[in-house]
This record gives structure tokens, sequence and C-alpha cells, in this order.
């Protein structure tokens, strides 16, 4: 007999093929089988059944002749197969089948699939570090350049495709696949920011409209390299008010009018509320809303299809906190928290699918639901962190309400910890990272690991925790996953030499570092760390780029104290500077050294240094005076207390100054070499020597002038008081009178040439009418008037008194 199957040719007495394992019946059995089924579709069930039964009978006594000859190892080996695979589909359908009608849905599976081939580069040029190229750097082969010129920040890379988004100098905004194809998304464009979706099929980009009075976001489609949405910003009631969901293609968003609109790739925007004054999206076809309307309040479940669009009021929640709702993504239904009003505390409540919110918990201050919805944590007022196992929900719990709450009286609630400052989850919920003052600890439930105090940085995973330690470790605790957290081995230390901070992908697969191999290395490797793969080093030196995007790594190569040491000088303000190998940093001006300091120098970031002191109440500053002739007039250059020193890229290097009475200045310094260094300094020296010599000059022709002008003074100081005393004399004169010896001369004027004959008769006091005062001969002459001579007429004259 011939296989109809294969063509193989078996002996009449095999039951199967020997080639493929086809079952095999006599051709009589066939035909015999095909007359009866041939009969079975025309005669009565009773017939048929006796033609059943007859076949049955016939092919039973076929198979036990059969079964009785000699078969091989292969026949029995298919016979197995068959029956087990027969065996296998009956049990999947019956537990498809119970699953479906009474269980709850299996939790989500995290993965992650990432194609880690390459790192995006930066490489600043022209003289400019905000000016350069970006090249795609493939792990082990050369680099290939992307773009030129462009700025630093005007790129992005995407993780979960591989792409990277840019702006290039043409004003083209152009993506990279990760297969190497250049797409130009749109030509003659602003820049603007850029940013990918989660999913990395999609780019953002921020840029002004047409006539610059406006900014828009434009979202393009990677695959088809067009645009599928745009919105202007002013136009939404919020820029936090608005959606894209990339697996969808669905974009929501609310207006300044309180309008919630949905817009599909490629449609016209869609209105599915109004009057609507906050939104969020709670899957792909539900909105939580808080909806005003006529002075009542409410919130909604939006339930959006192409067909209809439902609308579903939450009763008697008042004050629902909108940033409070997790969604237990594999099963129908969301819990959340009321807002505190004064004097009470959070309610968390639980939301099936079609039936109102029913209260779980009275008093809570922050909760954690698992993604899969089998429990949930949270923290009380007291500071307590509780654990609630849900119960398990079938169909029953979503028709019947009272069922449903029968169900949860059933859940237990735990107190896992006692005090609890601070916790963060892992991304399905099941792992918390504790926070107990000064203590952490890795819990699932009742279980707990504790943590050394030494870390800085931590990010806590389904079935790990990685963290970075104060004196620059690396570490992963992995076996999260296990029950007995107690027997957890040592963490793994990926490197004791990390630089700047690593990075993970969302949910932990892949930990993104860069180190030094080795205590006084030059180079800073690019790693990457998994539990399959162990760790793999991307770039053996990353900084022989300017910046380096790997995943959702950034490393920037700062610029360190080596690149400072030398000599400089500022051409403005004529100061010298040293920065010397030990850290030491020395000011020089008017040809000596001002101040010597050595602070704590900072990598900030590329091109950059911070310099800070960390004892600036010292005061421990360098001043120099800029003019010493005038003790009021200097500039403080402080190097220590808070100093920035930027690498211009042309040999000079701004320095921004800021002080511990909180003033700035700006200063640019130039690096120059040791023999200008010495030279400048002379120069300072001869030049500080002339200002000293023209300054001597200066205080000697001073000090004669002060004696000149000390003599006038005196000088007239004394004519001052000649004249003072003429004038007091002067003055008795003409208030007592005069005496006048016999004979004195009498004149017609206050002159020697003008004697008028007369002279005075006897010794006697005369009345003085009037002076007149020769201050330059000291000479008071008085008007007198009587008997002068020896005549007896009456007469008056001046009288000199000397």
């Amino acid at each position: 007999m011939y296989c109809k199957v294969c063509g193989k040719e078996n002996n009449d007495t095999n039951l199967f093929c020997q080639e493929c394992g086809t079952c095999l019946a006599h051709q009589d059995i066939l035909t015999k089988e095909s007359n009866k089924e041939n009969l079975m579709r025309e005669n009565s069930f009773a017939n048929e059944h006796a033609q059943v039964e007859a076949l049955k009978n016939g092919v039973e006594e076929s198979l036990k002749q059969n079964l009785e000859s000699k078969m091989n190892k292969q026949s029995k080996r298919h016979q197995w197969i068959i029956a087990i695979i027969i065996f296998a589909i009956v049990i999947g359908v019956a537990v498809k089948v119970y699953w479906n009608m009474n269980e709850d849905i299996a939790a989500e599976v995290f993965k992650e699939e990432y194609t880690l081939n390459g790192v995006i580069a930066y490489e600043a040029e022209f003289g400019d570090p905000m000016v350069g190229a970006i090249y795609y750097q493939p792990i082990g082969k050369e680099k290939i350049q992307l773009a030129q010129p462009m700025g630093s920040d005007d790129y992005v890379y995407s993780l979960a495709s591989g792409a990277v988004a840019y702006n290039d100098y043409n004003s083209n905004l152009c993506v990279r696949t990760f297969d190497g194809k250049t797409k130009v998304l749109e030509k003659n464009v602003t820049n603007g920011p850029l940013r990918f979706s989660e999913n990395g099929e999609y780019v953002y980009h921020q840029r002004s409209n047409q006539d610059y009075s406006d900014e828009v976001e434009y979202i393009y489609n990677i695959e088809s390299g067009k645009m599928c949405i745009c919105y202007t910003l002013s136009d939404l009631a919020s820029y936090s008010y608005y959606y894209f969901n990339d697996e969808t293609g669905v974009f929501s968003y609310l207006d300044s009018s309180n309008k919630l609109y949905e817009q599909k790739e490629g449609n016209q925007k869609r209105e599915i509320a109004t009057n609507i004054e906050h939104y969020t999206v709670l899957d792909d076809d539900t909105y939580l809303c808080y909806k005003v309307e006529d002075t009542q309040e409410c919130y909604i479940l939006l339930h959006v299809s192409e067909e209809k669009i439902h609308e579903e009021c939450l009763e008697g929640i008042e004050n629902l906190d909108f940033y409070s709702q997790q969604v237990a993504e594999n099963q129908k239904f969301i819990c959340f928290i009321d807002s505190k009003k004064e004097g009470e505390s959070h309610k968390l409540y639980m939301k099936l699918e079609g039936q109102q919110p029913v209260e779980l918990v009275g008093d809570v201050s922050a909760y954690t639901l698992y993604k899969d919805g089998s429990s949930l944590y949270y923290q009380d007022s007291k500071n307590q962190l509780h654990q609630i196992t849900l119960p398990k929900l079938n169909k029953k719990c979503y028709k019947d309400v009272n069922y449903f709450k029968k169900k949860l009286e059933t859940m237990k609630d735990e107190i896992i910890f006692e005090k609890c400052n601070y916790y963060q989850s892992s991304p399905s919920g099941h792992v918390l990272l504790v926070y107990n003052n000064e203590e952490m600890y890795i819990c699932k439930g009742k279980k707990h690991f504790k943590l050394d105090n030494d870390i800085e940085v931590i990010q806590v995973f389904d079935n790990s925790v990685v963290y970075s330690t104060t004196d620059g470790k690396l570490c992963v605790q992995e076996g999260l996953a296990q029950e007995e957290l107690a027997v957890l081995e040592e963490p793994k230390v990926l490197t004791e030499h990390l630089e700047q901070s690593f990075e993970t992908s969302p949910y932990g697969q892949y930990i993104f570092y860069v180190c030094k191999k080795n205590e006084g290395d030059k180079a800073y490797q690019l790693n990457y760390y998994t539990k399959e793969e162990g760790t793999k080093t991307v770039l053996k030196d990353a900084s022989i780029y300017d910046q380096v995007t790997f995943g959702p790594l950034t490393y920037i190569r700062y610029m360190e104290y080596e690149d400072l040491v030398g000599s400089y000088w500022c051409e403005e303000q004529d100061f010298l500077m040293k920065f010397l190998e030990d850290g030491t940093t020395k000011v020089y001006a008017i040809g000596e050294e001002q101040g010597s300091i050595k602070p704590s120098y900072e990598s900030y970031e590329s091109y950059e240094i911070v310099v800070r002191n960390m004892d600036s109440s010292s005061q421990q500053s360098i001043i120099v005076e800029l003019n010493p002739s005038l003790p009021d007039d200097w500039t403080p250059i402080i190097i220590g207390d808070y100093t920035t020193i930027t690498d211009t890229m042309d040999g000079r290097y701004n320095v921004c100054l800021a002080d511990y009475i909180q003033w700035e200045n700006d200063y640019t310094i130039k690096r120059i070499s040791d023999d200008e260094f010495k030279q400048k300094l002379q120069e300072q020296k001869d030049k500080e020597a002339k200002r000293k010599a023209e300054e001597e000059a200066r205080l000697k022709r001073e000090e004669e002038e002060r004696r000149r002008q000390e003599e006038q003074r005196k000088r007239e100081e004394a004519e001052r008081a000649r004249r003072q005393n003429l004038e007091n004399l002067a003055s008795s004169y003409y208030r007592n009178g005069v005496y006048l010896s016999a004979n004195t001369s009498v004149y017609n004027d206050c002159d020697y040439n003008t004697y008028s004959g007369y002279y005075t008769i006897d010794d006697a006091y005369w009345s003085v009418y009037d002076y007149y005062i020769d201050y330059g001969n000291e000479l008071i002459w008085v008007k007198i008037t009587g008997n002068i001579n020896y005549s007896s007429n009456s007469f008056s004259g001046w009288v000199p008194i000397t």
C-alpha cells in the first residue's frame, strides 16, 4: 500500500506509514467508510447509528488484526505522538474555557527587546563648543558622520527603535533609522526641541510657526516619513493637557474652551466631550475627566470607540486626586484616592468596569498597585506600610456588585513596615525600596533585605536593585524575584570608578555606565551590563567625543583640571593667573603675586570647570588691587568661593567670579606660554616701577605745592591779623577820641602832600569825626575839628597816627 501523503510504499499489514507516520487503512475499508458516510448523510439517525456501529466493528476488527501483526518501533512512536498531541489540545481548550470563566488574567511579563549595536556621538568643531557634527559609532567599527555642522542639543536618540532625529544646518528635520537609512521629514524648518515617543516610532518637533507668533508641535511617523499630527500650543488649555498614544496613533487634547478632542493619524479631529476641566488617559479607549456643567461638578469615565462614546459618571466622588489613578493592566479595574480635606484622611477606591467605586481603605497617603492587579501596597498617615492581597476577580464580580463586595471582605490587610518615611516601587509594583530614617530596605511583602548606608543613587526593578555608592562604585543586587530575600548573594560590583552617573533601561534589563578601568587611567570606558551577557564594552575611550548618547545614557566629556593647568593673562584688567599641577591657583598683578589658594575643582560639564572654596567663611580669596593709588578702588578676583571657568575653544576662557557677598565679575583670560608669562610679568614690573617713579614725582610736586600753600596761608593769616589790629585801633580812636601833642601838623586830606599850614596848640584829647586806614603804610588818619593854631578861627583836618 502507498501512503497518500508522502507516497512511501508500506506493507499491507502496517497501520501507520513508516516514512511520515500517517494513519493507513485498507482500500476496501476506506471505500466502505466512504460509502457508509454517504449512507449516513441520506438515512435517518437510527440507520446512521447502525451504519456507524457496523463501520466501527469493521474498523475495530481490522485494527485488532493489525495490532496482532508485527509492528515496528517507529509505528508505535507515531501513535504516542498523535495521542499526546490530541490530549494536549483537549486539555488546553478545557483550561482556557475554565480560565475565562472563573480565574484572573495572567500577569504581564515585562520584556525589553533592544539591539545595542552602536552609539550616537557628538564632536564640537569650528572653535565653538556648541557647534559640531554628530556621528553613528557602530560597536567595533568606524564612525559614520550623520550631519555637520549642527548644535550639540539639536538631536535625540531612541533606545527602543535605535533611531536618531536631528536638525541640520540646512534647516532640514532628518531621522536616521536603525537600518542605516536617512529620511528628511521636513525641509526649511526652524530649529526646536526634539523628542521620541516611548516606542521610538514617532518623533516630536516643536518649532515656531511661519510668522513666529506661536509655538507648534509636529508629530511625525518615522516609518512613513510623514507628519501625522500637529497642534498649536497656545490652543491647548495647558501644555500638560495633551496625550499621544504611540501604540494606536491617537492624539487627544483639551483646548482653551474646555473641549476634549481626539484625532487619529491622518484623520480629522473629533470632539468627544465638552466642559472638561482636567483629563487623563487610562488606556487605549478610556479617559478619566473632571467635568463642570452648570455648576454641577463630577468625575466621568469616557469610553470611546469608532461607533460611539459612552459616558460613565463616578458617583459619590468629590475630590478625586487626578494624579493618583493606577490601572490594573490585565484586569478591568482602576484604583485612585481622593484629595485630602482638612481634618480628613485620604480614601482609596477600587472601581470595576461597569460599577461605581468601592472604598478599600480609609487612611491612605500613598499607594502602589501591582500591575497584574493581584495586590497593592499603601502608606497610612502614621507612616505605616501595608500590603493588601486583593481577591481574585471573575466574571461574576463584574456582573454582581454585591458579590464583588463580599469578595473584598476576604482581602488581607497586613502591616509590613511599622515605620516608612518614603518608598518607591519596581515597574510591576511587586518590589519596594523602603526608606526608614537613614536605612534602606528591599521589600517584598513581609520579606525584607537591608542595603548598605553609603548608597548615593538607586533604582529598583522586579529582579534587581542598581545603585552607586558615595565612593564611586556601581553595584547591582540581583535575584529579587526569588522568594527568600534573606539569602540574596553579595551585590555584584560593576566598577569601582564610576564616572558621572549611570542609567538603566525602563525595566532594568540593561545598565549603562561610564567608568575608568583602573584608578589613574585617562580613558573612560562606555559599558553596558545584562545578567545574561555580563559586562560589555561599547567604547574603550568615550572621551574621544564631546558627547555620547547610548540608550538613555548621555556621557559628556567634562573638562578636567589637567586641561586647565598653565599660564593665563587677562588683557582687560592686566592680571596674570597660574593653575599649578598640585591644584594651586595663583594670581599676579603689578608684577607680583597677589594671592594663592588651593580650592576644590569640580568637573561641571563639557568645556567648563567649577571652582569652590569649601571654607568660604575664612574668606580665603584672592584680592588684586588693580589701582593701588586709590585704596577704595579695587576689584576682587575670587578663586575658590564659587568660580566657573569655561573654555571657548579659541585659547580663551571665560571666568565668572562670585564671592561671599554675592556680587559677580566676568573676565576673559587667554592661555599663554610660560615665556609669555615671564615677559608679561616683567612688563608689569616695569610698568609698576614707572608708575612708582611717576607717583614719587607727583608726591614731591604735591609736597612742594603744599609747603607753598602753607606759607601763603600763613602770610595771609598775618596780613589779616595786622589789618584787624589797625581796624581795631581806628575803631577805638573813633569811639574814644585821640590824644595829640602840641604842634601836630594837620592836613587837608589823608595825604602828606596836603599840609594845611595848621597845627595843634596844646597837648590834648581830640574828638574823631572820621578815620581812614592806610594798610600799606600802617597809618591811621583821623579827622579832627577845633582851634588848631593860635588864631581864633576853627578849622578841621586830618592827622596821621603811626
